[in-house]
Formats: structure tokens, C-alpha cells, sequence
């Protein structure tokens, strides 16, 4: 496009209690730069557990911007801003208690990944290690307000020609800003996630789809 490599893509889910569409662009270099610049795009209506028979729905639409880079070939960053809205409501309200509920979450992310195993699809050695933090303050929009910051580490080493000793460590330290007594603070049937890099069976190991 305007003599520029861009991938893009569409992706669908449809189940009993599930509809779910995605879209993606993504740019591999930014001004001559090796920056991948992406932009997701979501869309999803899921069926929750129904309160005195009464079906619940949840609507969500979500955005994320993100770049990210390598400074090392062993080395991985990224940093995203990804805006989420829910509404949560019940199909057949019957008075003015029913729920009813809409709210934002936004927030800024940033992961940085290590990667010295030798190889990602059958390791015998090296470490791994990622760490991702991530902010929602309202200034972005967010009516949950959080920091939450996730590390994760992980060991391999060989012993002997046929074993391999692999060891792991996960940290997650989270603080919330929002009063459960606030008019904007959202349902308990948030769930928020945070997602740095996993040491998954593959070579790209920063981006959570």
C-alpha cells in the first residue's frame, strides 16, 4: 500500500454463548526503522451466566495500538494502548434494579522480554525472563483505575544427554485506585489481564493474541 509492506487480517468466533470478531494492520518498520506498528481491533457478545432466568449479555469493543522492537536479537519490547468498553445488561428488564451496566477500562502496557534458550520449540538451556507493567489512571478514560505488574522467569539446564531441569517463577503485584463505592466503578464481572510475554512453543514470544 503506497508502496509499503502491510499485513492485515480478519479472524471470526461463533459459539452457543460466544460471537467474536477480530481485525488486524500491522506495519513492520516505522520512517526506515525496524518498529512493528499494529493496530487491533475487537468486537465480541458473550451470553453470562443468566440471574433468576433472566439472560445477561455482555457487549465489548476493544482497540489497542501497539509498537514493538527488538534492541537485541535475544531482546524484546513493546508498549501498547488499549482501550476496552463493556456493557453489561440484562435482556428483559423488569424494574429500574436490573443490570445495567457500562464502563471503560484504559490503560497504557508496556513488556520487555529476554530470550537466551537455544532453541524455543525443544530447549535444553538458557533463560527466559519478561516483565509487564501496566497503568490505568483516569486520565485515558478508565473507570478502573490500576497498576499491575507481572514478572516472570524462567531456567533451563541440561543434565546428562536425556534431562533437562527446568525451574519457573511468576510475581504479580497489583494496586487499584477505584473505591468500590464509587458510581463509576465497574461490576465485580470485570476481569482484567495483563498479558507479558510466555515462554510458549514458538519464536515469537511477545505479542498475546
Amino acid at each position: 500500500l503506497f508502496g509499503r509492506a502491510i499485513s492485515a487480517g480478519i479472524a471470526g468466533q461463533a459459539e452457543a454463548d460466544r460471537r467474536l470478531a477480530r481485525g488486524i494492520l500491522s506495519i513492520p518498520r516505522l520512517f526506515g526503522l525496524p518498529v512493528t506498528s499494529s493496530v487491533f481491533l475487537m468486537r465480541s457478545r458473550d451470553d453470562l451466566p443468566s440471574i433468576q432466568g433472566v439472560p445477561v449479555i455482555e457487549d465489548a469493543s476493544d482497540y489497542t495500538i501497539e509498537q514493538r522492537f527488538r534492541p537485541r536479537t535475544s531482546m524484546a519490547v513493546s508498549y501498547n494502548y488499549r482501550f476496552t468498553r463493556k456493557h453489561v445488561f440484562m435482556t428483559q428488564r423488569k424494574s429500574a434494579l436490573d443490570l445495567d451496566e457500562r464502563y471503560n477500562v484504559a490503560r497504557l502496557t508496556g513488556t520487555f522480554a529476554w530470550d537466551t534458550r537455544d532453541d524455543p520449540l525443544d530447549t535444553r538451556r538458557g533463560w527466559f525472563h519478561s516483565s509487564g507493567l501496566e497503568y490505568a489512571p483516569a486520565a485515558l478514560g478508565s473507570d478502573l483505575r490500576f497498576v499491575k505488574y507481572v514478572l516472570q522467569q524462567f531456567y533451563f539446564r541440561t543434565l546428562g544427554r536425556d534431562v533437562v531441569l527446568a525451574s519457573a517463577f511468576r510475581a504479580t503485584r497489583s494496586t487499584s485506585f477505584t473505591s468500590s463505592s464509587s458510581a463509576a466503578a465497574p461490576p465485580a464481572i470485570l476481569i482484567t489481564n495483563t498479558s507479558p510475554a510466555m515462554p510458549r512453543r514458538s519464536s515469537t514470544f511477545l505479542r498475546d493474541a
